[in-house]
């Protein structure tokens, strides 16, 4: 049973929204985790010796620089496009300037 059910309260419309943003915030995180942690851990699993080169750095490293420098700025991307705004009054509306 939840707490909106036990207590009578409404749910607030803004939550909903909210849960969107956190559901997609959290997927961009396991995908960006995910790559740098594949080419950081499993990636360098390798003798030293064996490693190959991408401009000069081994290529697990290389992938995660690019994991970073291309996999990032697409999930801000996406994030920017989703979030919204949404009003900080108790009621849930916007305010209105009067001037």
């Amino acid at each position: 049973m939840s707490l909106i059910d036990e207590y009578g309260l409404k749910e607030d419309k803004r939550m909903k929204q909210a849960n969107k943003e956190l559901i997609i915030f959290l997927i961009s995180f396991v995908i960006l985790s995910a790559w740098v942690w594949y080419w950081g851990f499993w990636g360098a699993n390798q003798d030293p010796l064996t490693y190959t080169y991408i401009m000069g750095i081994p290529k697990w490293m290389f992938m995660v620089s690019i994991g970073t420098v291309v996999i990032y700025p697409i999930c801000m991307i996406v994030q920017a496009l989703m979030i919204k705004d949404c009003p900080l009054s108790a009621d849930g509306k916007k305010e209105v300037d009067e001037e």
